[in-house]
Formats: structure tokens, sequence, C-alpha cells
């Protein structure tokens, strides 16, 4: 299923050592895992990405990855934490 291919690309990109691909394969993951209503595995996917994607200085990604962290925050009824965000 889509949750599998999702782990296999992360895997992937791990296995390279595609630091920039683990971030947009964990953007990916919660994606779905927003879908599936497992909000606590999308905000742990965001906050690795967002770690991988500061250390490696991509500011634009990191600003898009922000975003989806508010967007999130919306869709789990929170919309105090996702004012910073959005």
């Amino acid at each position: 299923d889509e949750l599998e291919l999702a782990v296999g690309s992360l895997s992937l990109a791990s296995a390279r050592g595609d630091l920039l691909h683990v971030a947009a394969a964990l953007n990916n993951r919660r994606a779905l895992s927003v879908a599936r209503g497992d909000l606590a595995r999308a905000r742990e996917d965001l906050a690795r990405a967002l770690r991988i994607l500061r250390d490696l200085g991509q500011l634009g990604s990191e600003y898009v990855l922000r975003f989806n962290l508010g967007e999130l925050e919306l869709q789990a009824g929170n919309p105090a934490a996702a004012a910073p965000h959005v």
C-alpha cells in the first residue's frame, strides 16, 4: 500500500545517505499519516524533516514544511499552535 511505498523510499534514501530525499520522504509519509488520522506520526515526521532541512541549509524547503506543520495543527484543531507557521 501507499505507506509501504513511503517507507521504502525513506529506506532507500537513508541507505544512500541522501538526506534531502529523506526529508522529502518524511514529508510524503506525513501526508499519508494525516490521511490515516495518525497525527502523532505526522508531527514526528515533520519534526525530523525540519531538523534535516535546517542542518542542510535548505531554507526554502524548510519554509514549505513549516507551512505543512501549521496546516497539520489546523487539521488537528489547534489554531494557536498553527498560527506561527501559517
